[in-house]
């Protein structure tokens, strides 16, 4: 080995040094352990809260408190789970059929009996349908209609199935996420779509303060989106949620998020809430204490991407080329 070779950063030295440089998150289940009975939990972000739905967000975490998809995924194992649908579509099972051939696929989906909305409406297939003819239309500000687009057609035989017909092959078309695609309450919502006016549909105050979702916690404050109140939604289609209320704070400076972890006036500090300094302070004076637990993470990625612009990659020898010539040495 070269002394140029042994001066560089090898992929996995370059991503603990960035994770360790990047964002704090702090996660406290020591202090639930402690408090079994506590029901209400406080949460501190950097960011307003500024819309539940797909567009206008600065802020994503929220959108899984208050609403839910067909298709979730377990944080730890990353398996895919079934929410709203009753199990996830299969090849063997004859509920999902692929025609590579002709590229296409139908995939069916039967949602769990008797699922409501926040206000107590049924949710049914044709609210799935309708939040999909929402986030395919060209005018809606949808951050992204990669998979909307792949849909060619939703059939709602009845009130409880989804037959949907893809006009591409597609590997998470067995596992439709909330941020793919999602229903919205058509009893609600269908008459200012039908309007046409996509940009006083898309600023609609149902978006933020008036949020009718089918998530474990529904809206029941709004305040302006620096204070978020949200409360345990007792028809959630897993279950009600063991915690009553949660209370969404926006606090920006990290200083004052130090000093209230530190008096225990917070549950949880999202994103960049905790300065790195701040988080080896709490680190020191707070987990050796068993009040809680530091976690570091990055907050943000940077990578680079071959240019779909750039005639030369659509070669696919130079994509290979450029694949071989990483240095995949640990």
């Amino acid at each position: 080995m070269n002394q140029s070779k042994k001066a560089s950063l090898t992929r996995r030295q370059f991503v603990k040094l960035t994770g360790s440089a990047a964002a704090t998150a702090l996660w406290l289940p020591p202090l639930f352990a402690a408090q079994p009975g506590r029901k209400r939990i406080v949460i501190h972000g950097e960011r307003q809260v500024t819309s539940l739905g797909y567009h206008n967000r600065r802020e994503t975490e929220h959108v899984s408190m208050v609403d839910a998809g067909l298709v979730g995924q377990n944080p730890t194992t990353f398996e895919r789970v079934p929410v709203l649908a009753e199990e996830l579509p299969s090849v063997k099972k004859g509920t999902w059929k692929i025609d590579v051939q002709k590229k296409t696929m139908i995939t069916v989906y039967k949602l769990r009996p008797n699922l409501k909305w926040h206000d107590g409406k049924p949710y049914t297939s044709k609210d799935f349908e309708f939040g999909w003819q929402i986030a395919k239309h060209p005018e809606f500000p949808m951050p992204d209609r990669l998979v909307p687009e792949m849909i060619s057609k939703i059939e709602t035989p009845d009130d409880r199935t989804l037959v949907i017909h893809w006009n591409d092959l597609y590997n998470e078309a067995y596992a439709i996420q909330y941020t793919h695609v999602r229903a919205f309450p058509r009893h609600l919502l269908l008459d200012a779509f039908q309007a046409g006016d996509m940009k006083a549909f898309a600023n609609l105050p149902y978006w933020n303060k008036n949020f009718v979702g089918a998530g474990a916690f529904k809206v029941v404050e709004w305040d302006q989106g620096s204070r978020v109140e949200l409360e345990a939604f007792s028809d959630f289609a897993l279950g009600r949620p063991k915690i009553e209320r949660i209370t969404y704070k926006t606090v920006e400076d990290s200083n004052t998020n130090l000093a209230a972890v530190m008096a225990g006036e917070v549950d949880l500090c999202m994103r960049s809430t905790i300065s790195f300094d701040g988080a080896m302070i709490l680190r020191e004076q707070w987990e050796k204490q068993g009040k809680g637990k530091v976690l570091i993470s990055p907050a943000s990625w940077t990578w680079l991407n071959l240019s779909r612009d750039n005639p030369w990659f659509s070669d696919v020898r130079v994509r290979r080329a450029l694949l071989h010539a990483i240095d995949r040495e640990p």
